[in-house]
């Protein structure tokens, strides 16, 4: 019959240490009575006594010597073997992120932090809506946005003001509008939204002294920025974008068509509440925190921008 007493054999291991089931109650914060049961049913799974009962006390018999040293050594051996697995874990390290900043961003500097944490397995989780919520397997990730994010702890990296860019054309048929033309053009041109509730655009719009119509056109949502950036591109809406659209900017491919900007958005780490940082996790924060204050970022050109 399959052994399957494994709880049972572990009270041996102290009862056999203590030589007396009055102490290891005592020790183990039971009754003698339930020690004594379980005791019991061990040997009937063995089949073989492994106690002598004596009037102070137990004493093992061979079996049970030869058991007690058996049980200790491998137990003790699975303990460390789960310490081992503990310590990989620690060492493991997930980070959830959209497409767009892990290439445009990270890339360039993730090898820097391999080479300097060779002891650290990475994997990097593409969150295609920013506001996913982390699952178990992600232990921090890195969102854009104002930071009101109720389901997770958040620490600001930096601030990156978002302004609004459009494609060739679109930001061609802009030039030369003055406020109540701008005002009916923005209106009536898609504004691309990451999510469903956004308030990026209504925020925009309030700070450059436009009037947001209520049934604006702002209902095509792109959780991917780098799936919008191309929407935008071609001259499919109008993109809120920052400096990592820079390459676009410089190509002319992109064009900011304001010089007004969202100064209160930017790139956050977030974790799950309440869960405590692993060792790969403090170091993977400590290194980014150190690479955004050694970074130097320089403002988007503008490019025949509409007077607002």
């Amino acid at each position: 019959m399959k052994f399957q007493q494994f709880d049972s054999l572990r009270l041996f291991i102290e009862v056999a240490k203590c030589r007396s089931f009055t102490q290891a109650a005592g020790a183990l914060h039971m009754t003698k009575g339930a020690i004594s049961y379980q005791m019991q049913q061990l040997e009937a799974a063995l089949g073989f006594a492994v106690f002598l009962r004596q009037p102070r006390g137990v004493k093992l018999t061979e079996k049970g010597q030869a058991l007690m040293a058996n049980a200790e050594a491998s137990f003790l051996q699975l303990h460390e073997f789960i310490d081992e697995l503990r310590e990989q874990q620690q060492w493991q390290l997930t980070v959830g992120m959209s497409s767009y900043f892990a290439a445009r961003w990270l890339a360039p500097r993730l090898v820097n932090f391999m080479y300097i944490n060779p002891h650290i397995d990475i994997r990097l989780q593409p969150l295609a809506d920013q506001e996913d919520s982390l699952s178990e397997h992600i232990d921090l990730a890195i969102r854009w946005g104002d930071g009101q994010w109720q389901d997770v702890d958040t620490e600001l990296l930096w601030l990156c003001p978002v302004f609004p860019c459009a494609g060739i054309d679109m930001a061609a048929s802009l030039e030369n509008l003055d406020g109540p033309q701008l005002q009916q053009a923005m209106n009536q041109l898609p504004r691309l939204r990451d999510r469903g509730g956004s308030e990026a655009w209504s925020a925009w719009m309030q700070k450059a002294g436009l009037r947001l119509r209520k049934q604006g056109q702002d209902h095509l949502i792109i959780s991917d920025p780098a799936v919008r950036l191309l929407y935008v591109m071609n001259n499919q809406g109008l993109g809120l974008y920052d400096e990592l659209a820079q390459p676009e900017l410089d190509s002319g491919k992109l064009r900011r068509i304001s010089d007004v900007a969202l100064d209160n958005h930017g790139y956050y780490l977030v974790y799950p509440l309440k869960r405590q940082a692993s060792a790969a996790v403090s170091a993977f924060r400590e290194w980014l925190q150190n690479e955004v204050a050694s970074s130097r970022w320089q403002p988007a050109p503008l490019a025949a921008l509409p007077e607002l």
